[in-house]
């Protein structure tokens, strides 16, 4: 297959490229900083399946620019996984300094971005057999989930910024529903991150083992879908997620 991943930089992202690398797929790595990537180590292992590309996901003309290179090398994506993602400020109350001009940066990022990726991917999509979106979000941007971890007062780009992508998930989904194309959410667990600005050391998942399930799903994508459906919100463990 050929894939497209955002966000490669490092953590979730580069786990997932390097697993596909890995299983034999070509994987067009969309990274923010190549000089800054923990991707660069796998050049030399993959040189003729992946294609290191610069795509800032704020930036509509970075979006383009990163197709366009692309389109260089296959006119068709089999998949495309919306991964990259920042975290912003999580600590703060309503009733505290909320930095708003933040919160907008993590929604343009976390939600937008995914916009921009599809509004460019979708027809490379729909060239391809598998037509396979997968966008990386979290039982953060779920309105149902029981999880006391996020039921707090804060992080509110954050989790605006993750229902905001469910919802862009789901109109996608509307969209290729006719087309033959098919969405899959996914909760990435508690996962080992660089969010921070370091790894969090407290996390029940590194991102190597997350990336191992979603390329797991993505095998077998058909079990995860409800009949007649196109559109599903799971956890990479395989869990239906509440939306």
């Amino acid at each position: 297959m050929k894939i497209l991943i955002t966000g490669t930089d490092y953590g979730l992202g580069r786990a997932l490229a390097e697993v596909y690398l890995q299983a034999g797929h070509t994987v067009f790595a969309g990274e923010l900083n190549p000089r800054k990537s923990m991707l660069g180590k796998a050049d030399h292992m993959y040189r003729d399946r992946l294609y290191r590309i610069k795509m800032d996901v704020t930036s509509i003309t970075s979006v383009k620019e990163a197709f366009d290179e692309i389109k260089k090398h296959t006119e068709s994506l089999d998949m495309i996984i919306n991964n990259a993602a920042i975290l912003g400020d999580n600590t703060k109350t309503i009733v505290e300094e909320l930095d708003f001009d933040e919160m907008k940066r993590v929604i343009d990022t976390n939600a937008i971005g995914h916009a921009r990726v599809c509004h460019h991917g979708v027809s490379m999509l729909l060239e391809s057999e598998t037509r396979l979106l997968v966008n990386i979000t979290s039982e953060a941007g779920s309105l149902g989930t029981p999880d006391p971890n996020c039921d707090i007062p804060s992080a509110y780009g954050y989790f605006m910024s993750k229902a905001a992508a469910n919802m862009c998930g789901k109109i996608t989904a509307t969209y290729l529903r006719d087309k033959g194309g098919r969405v899959i959410i996914i909760h990435p667990l508690y996962m080992a991150t660089y969010m921070l600005g370091y790894k969090e050391p407290n996390a029940t998942f590194e991102p190597e083992e997350v990336a191992d399930m979603i390329i797991g799903i993505t095998n077998e994508p058909d079990r995860f879908f409800p009949e007649g459906r196109n559109l599903c919100f799971i956890s990479a463990d395989g869990r239906k997620m509440e939306w």
